[in-house]
């Protein structure tokens, strides 16, 4: 997709501010942020493991929720295997989002199972450009809004502070 080489804009912290956390791990942390709640804390690591880049090509990020729930995003452009998806675990189950090929897997404790919902296939998937360029066309109001978009930024930012500082960030409410 782009010249793996030093002059690379994709590369460049002057031109592209950030690296896999900005390009790819937004999507993570917005996902969370939408299923969990607001951030109150956050502790992130970063690395540049193989790309010839001056930004990330590895990170993650551990978030403490307002709830006190704990969640981690990971992401990465060296990824030769990639396991994309979402999982929550609780003290009843776990659930799997996007995973092995398979929308929703849920296992429950209390049956020591594991089932797959049959979930009916959207019309239109919602994919967030789409989905915000269809707002726009037709006067909708989208999913997300601009404050919960500025905490996803107050996250990302919060995540590159602490991993400049090697310090967890506790961002304002």
């Amino acid at each position: 997709m782009f010249r793996e080489d030093e002059d690379c804009w994709f590369f460049d912290p002057k031109r592209a501010h950030g690296g896999a956390l900005l390009d790819l791990g937004v999507y993570s942390v917005s996902q969370l942020i939408y299923l969990l709640g607001r951030v109150k804390r956050v502790s992130a690591f970063t690395a540049i493991l193989d790309k010839p880049a001056r930004v990330e090509d590895n990170v993650a990020v551990i978030l403490e929720m307002a709830s006190g729930t704990l969640a981690v995003a990971e992401t990465s452009w060296t990824q030769t295997a990639t396991m994309e998806g979402t999982s929550l675990h609780g003290t009843e189950g776990t659930l799997l989002l996007n995973s092995f090929n398979t929308q929703i897997m849920a296992y429950k404790q209390a049956t020591s199972s594991w089932i797959m919902p049959s979930l009916a296939k959207e019309k239109e998937p919602q994919h967030t450009h789409r989905h915000f360029v269809k707002c726009i066309l037709e006067d909708l109001k989208p999913i997300g809004t601009v404050k919960e978009g500025g905490h996803v930024i107050q996250v990302l930012e919060g995540a590159y502070e602490s991993a400049r500082t090697a310090t967890t960030i506790t961002l304002k409410p």
